[in-house]
């Protein structure tokens, strides 16, 4: 009786954990076309830009409220301060 008990528990804990994937993940989801770039040689004091790309691959509006870097000589500008919508691109100037 004790295992049809803990076989019939572990199969309701197991269905449980499967019925919590990410198929039903609510909200704001970043997906990055690219997330690095190669600058190449740089000459010292030379001032360089690039842009990255970003889409909301999510179902709720993104909203970015802070960029931080994780090194002194990296300048972030130009994120988009407005919501961006499901399925909707931006570009964040680095």
């Amino acid at each position: 009786m004790k295992f049809i008990f803990i076989t019939g528990f572990l199969l309701v804990m197991i269905g449980e954990a499967n019925s919590q994937t990410d198929k039903h993940t609510k909200g704001a989801i970043i997906t990055w076309v690219t997330s690095t770039h190669d600058f190449g040689d740089i000459i010292q004091g030379e001032k360089v830009e690039y842009t990255f790309k970003l889409i909301n691959t999510g179902d709720q509006p993104l909203i970015i409220t802070n960029v931080e870097v994780t090194c002194g000589c990296t300048v972030p500008k130009g994120w988009p301060r407005d919501p961006i919508a499901p399925e909707e691109s931006a570009r964040k100037a680095k």
